[in-house]
């Protein structure tokens, strides 16, 4: 017996030696392992999830790439207090992923650029902080500044606003479409806004269990403790399972990894395509009650925003933020000739553009379409202003470059900021 204890104890020692050595050898030896996006993530009981606060890691799609890490509110952005030095100018950005901007290096985000840039005019201290979020309709959005945003006392709020989903993402009606199911059977993780009577009305919603289940004390203190001591080997295996289906099922059965042996390419194609052919029908020539019920929905919300800031005294810009399919004929041929089904169908790619420009104009609102100078840019230099993946089409760098300069123009340009063109820095 006394035998048989010390060769366990002895296979136990060596095992963890052998743990601890791998974990030390990875840190230094191998590519940090990258942590998905959802496990930036945690419930929020006001715009349904937001970041961890303070969560860091690398994060990584395919060939992209970028340190990510979370304020202590939960938003990606150095940190701010909520109280403000007397002389600074805030500007709160509201927005989805284009503004998270997972796919570069948090000063090479837009918002950081144009801070940058207002910094550097020599007109005051500018301090802009991004409550953008991956996946935020406009009904999140709005209620991120509601219940975050208006507590910095920003002189300015930006919203940014992208065409292609925004629109579908502000539809209950929609949304349920896209994830296969009846209005009824829909479960909803996050707010929701309806028209009743022409008033906005917002839906309950439910915390979704799973990203609940995976930020409890519980799940912290117990599932996740691989992850917290050994994260190099946890996100590791994670990493290679996505590519290992042996090794997926493996994991699955010891509880590390969240699905069984599936495909998962073909799950993210099929997700992808579904996307690409709902969201194409914001270019559509006719639209359907459900869009234009979406719009309705859109233009209340974008309304309501503009009527509470200016009872607070605080300027708006929307940045109407284009699809490369409406400045870059080749990326539309491209889709027609991937998903052939859409032939079928007649599209006005200035359509969406034409409905939100002329909505502002009419309620005086202030905005900026990037699409002109973008397709201005992609005319004359030649260069990519996207990624060009199948997972992946989110702003490169100089995306982000050409978007903070033409915000920056437009807030110097109609006085929005107190920054004069013989002191810019550009």
């Amino acid at each position: 017996m006394g035998e048989w204890l010390t060769r366990l104890t002895l296979i136990t020692i060596g095992f963890i030696i052998g743990i601890v050595t791998l974990e030390f050898g990875l840190n230094i030896f191998a590519p940090s392992p990258s942590i998905p996006k959802r496990m930036f993530l945690e419930p929020d009981r006001y715009i349904g999830y937001k970041g961890i606060h303070n969560v860091e890691g690398k994060w990584k799609e395919g060939k992209i790439e970028s340190y990510v890490k979370m304020n202590s509110l939960g938003f990606r952005d150095d940190e701010y207090g909520y109280g403000k030095n007397e002389g600074v100018f805030r500007i709160v950005v509201l927005g989805d992923s284009f503004t998270l901007g997972l796919q570069v290096e948090l000063d090479k985000t837009y918002h950081s650029i144009l801070e940058d840039k207002l910094n550097s005019s020599g007109n005051g201290t500018f301090e802009v902080i991004n409550l953008g979020l991956d996946g935020f309709s406009t009904g999140q959005q709005y209620l991120a500044f509601k219940h975050y945003g208006l507590k910095y006392q920003p002189d300015l709020v930006i919203l940014a606003f992208f065409i292609r989903n925004d629109v579908r993402e502000n539809s209950l009606w929609l949304s349920s479409l896209l994830a296969g199911k009846s209005i009824d059977q829909f479960k909803r993780h996050h707010p929701f806004f309806v028209l009743n009577d022409g008033k906005l009305e917002e839906l309950p919603f439910e915390i979704e269990v799973s990203r609940s289940n995976r930020n409890t004390e519980q799940n912290r203190g117990v599932r996740s403790l691989p992850a917290r001591f050994f994260p190099n080997i946890y996100y590791s295996l994670r990493e290679w399972a996505g590519e290992t289906p042996w090794l997926a099922d493996s994991l699955w059965k010891l509880g590390i990894k969240k699905s069984g042996p599936v495909n998962q390419s073909e799950l993210r194609k099929n997700r992808i395509r579904n996307r690409i052919l709902m969201d194409s029908n914001v270019y559509a020539e006719e639209y359907t009650p459900e869009w234009r019920d979406a719009w309705e929905v859109t233009k209340a919300l974008i309304l309501k925003l503009a009527q509470e800031l200016e009872m607070d005294k605080i300027k708006f810009l929307v940045v109407v933020i284009p699809d490369e399919r409406e400045f870059r004929p080749d990326r539309w041929d491209r889709i027609l000739k991937e998903y052939p089904y859409l032939k079928h169908f007649k599209f006005d790619l200035r359509k969406p553009e034409h409905i939100l420009s002329g909505f502002l104009e009419a309620n005086n609102i202030s905005y900026l379409l990037l699409r002109p100078e973008f397709e201005k840019y992609s005319q004359e230099t030649g260069k990519d202003l996207h990624f060009h993946y199948s997972y992946d089409n989110h702003w490169n760098t100089n995306g982000h470059e050409l978007a903070a300069r033409l915000i920056y123009e437009k807030l110097r340009d109609d006085e929005l900021v107190p920054v004069t063109k013989q002191n810019i820095i550009d």
